[in-house]
């Protein structure tokens, strides 16, 4: 009798194990977030605070600089708009501004009203806002912000905004509220009200007129330092009216504290390039590959030693660069094609002219009527002794290059030929794989794709993630992170049947996946299902019981909240 009673107790917890993996579906994230921030309505009806509407966009994107939000930039938004044919300056209704966001392929959309009232010496400003889930077109946690002070205190008011914000989505914050805007950063009001109206106007020359005054006003104001977001703006205004130095100028202004450091060297390596300060170009952007080493940054740099005739700096950073693309998609991309010819370019200014042919060849393929690469190719093939073949990219080179003769008869005129990217994804960092172009085993190759599909979703690309998940399938098609990831991807698309099935997929391959169980707590909360919450909690905590995360979530289950 005894070994029966425990044969049937073992049998009970086997079912309860089943059960547990069977009800699987998953959760969109542990909390990533991708905000957008409408316009605000101003109640007050008139024109002169018109200019507090865009406000809240453009302080929070500054404000909220956490990892499980990304605020979108206006630029982002207003592309949204276009899409849809609407405008930021329409007063919309909520379905209008769902879509909107949708568009945008944001999840949470705030949207808000303000009025402006007192006398002249003394205004006042009443707040409020909502943040929405574009997926389900609700209130989040039915809350309202309500929030009022003077008008010129309105930086510290959207401060207390973006806290409420992130602590209503992360209620485990470590970081406290007092933490949060001890770490902020306010400009004068002068200043900051210049600034907002810059960033509104399309009118350039007015533009420029407000940056400066937002500049000189910070100083005036008794601002701590420089006003960094003005300087960075200014820069990038003058870069795109191809005003280099001046442009230079402002980027050089910023240090590495400030919000904008990174883009500003970035684009100082750009403008630097124009100016033909090879040298300024190379230590803007060795300094921005130390912090963010992506394929844009890293093929800049190597332009740089290029156009300094130092070769065998720009080959490693280029060979870096070409291992971080997947083989599949090699060669069917324009990044591709200005990373290839590039390094193909330094082969062939190293005098590596048979390695040089077949990167030649593979773009193209791509770009059949490229002048400098037919003339490349000519040269190269003419080099290794198979002038046949050389002779008819000759004539393509002699057809499609403007400065063929002059090349052909004084190849020191030849000018630099690196192919710049102009514009960077900071947060794209290579995988530490592809550092050593060539000798990955599966497991590394399974894992890149894994850690590739991640970062895509961590950006909501989801499409991306997908692409890396697809080629992760031949490599390992029972593989239990792919499947949850697949799960994220077709959860937050809204399509929770399909979902579901690959949650079980997943923890049928892996019960152990910490990820999961934690993420299924939340979902089942959020449909008020305590005891499938409570469970899962339970199984995140027995896999890592020092999470601080299932821990809170274990209390707010508990709580009842």
């Amino acid at each position: 009798m005894g070994n029966a009673v425990k044969s049937l107790v073992f049998s009970w917890r086997s079912l309860i194990v089943a059960i547990l993996i069977a009800v699987s579906i998953p959760a969109g994230g542990l909390a990533n977030d991708r905000m957008v921030v409408m316009p605000f309505e101003n109640r007050t009806q008139l024109s002169e605070y018109n200019w507090v509407r865009e406000s809240f966009a453009i302080t929070l994107l500054e404000m909220i600089n956490h990892p499980t939000m990304r605020v979108l930039g206006m630029n982002e938004r207003d592309l949204a708009f276009e899409r849809l044919r609407l405008s930021p300056d329409d007063l919309l209704t909520r379905a209008s501004m769902i879509r909107v966001a949708e568009t945008a392929r944001a999840n949470l959309a705030l949207i808000g009203e303000f009025e402006v009232g007192g006398e002249k010496d003394s205004l006042t400003i009443i707040v409020s806002a909502r943040l929405i889930e574009t997926a389900e077109g609700r209130l989040v946690a039915n809350k309202i912000f309500s929030l009022s002070g003077p008008l010129a205190s309105l930086q510290e008011i959207e401060g207390q905004l973006a806290w409420s914000i992130l602590s209503l989505r992360n209620p485990t914050m470590s970081e406290t509220k007092e933490q949060f805007q001890q770490g902020l950063s306010f400009a004068p009001p002068l200043a900051w009200q210049s600034l907002v109206k810059a960033l509104q106007t399309i009118d350039q020359s007015l533009r420029e007129s407000y940056l400066r005054r937002a500049i000189q006003e910070y100083g005036n104001g008794g601002g701590a330092g420089r006003y960094s977001r003005a300087i960075f703006e200014l820069g990038t205004l003058t870069y795109r009216r191809g005003d280099d130095a001046e442009a230079a100028r402002q980027f050089r202004q910023l240090r590495p504290e400030d919000h904008d450091y990174e883009s500003g060297l970035f684009h100082l390596g750009l403008a630097s390039y124009r100016l033909g300060d090879f040298q300024q170009m190379v230590i803007a952007l060795t300094d921005l590959s130390r912090r963010c080493p992506v394929p844009a940054v890293l093929n800049n740099l190597a332009v740089g030693y290029l156009a300094k005739g130092e070769i065998a700096s720009a080959l490693p950073l280029l060979q870096r660069v070409l291992a971080s693309i997947p083989a599949s998609i090699s060669g069917s991309i324009p990044e591709d094609n200005s990373y290839r010819f590039n390094y193909a370019y330094a082969l062939w200014r190293n005098g590596q002219f048979e390695e040089a042919i077949p990167h030649l060849q593979r773009v193209h393929q791509q770009l059949p009527q490229d002048g400098e690469l037919l003339y490349l190719l000519a040269r190269s093939l003419a080099a290794t002794g198979k002038d046949q073949e050389a002779s008819r990219f000759d004539e393509g080179a002699r057809r499609f290059l403007p400065g063929y003769a002059k090349w052909t008869v004084d190849p020191a005129a030849i000018p630099p030929l690196g192919r710049l990217r102009h514009d960077v994804d900071l947060t794209a960092k290579i995988p530490a794989e592809a550092s050593q172009a060539g000798g990955q085993g599966s497991n590394g190759q399974i894992r890149q794709r894994l850690d590739e599909a991640r970062r895509h979703l961590n950006r909501n690309d989801e499409e991306s993630a997908k692409r890396e998940l697809d080629r992760l399938d031949p490599l390992d098609p029972a593989n239990a992170e792919a499947a949850l990831l697949r799960a994220i991807i077709y959860q937050r698309r809204g399509d929770a049947d399909e979902a579901l099935r690959l949650l079980r997929t997943a923890v049928g391959r892996d019960p152990r996946l910490f990820e999961a169980h934690l993420l299924l707590g939340r979902i089942y909360l959020t449909r008020q299902d305590r005891a499938r919450a409570s469970a899962h909690v339970n199984q995140a905590l027995a896999i890592d019981p020092a999470s601080r995360e299932a821990a809170a979530l274990k209390q707010r289950i508990e709580a009842g909240r």
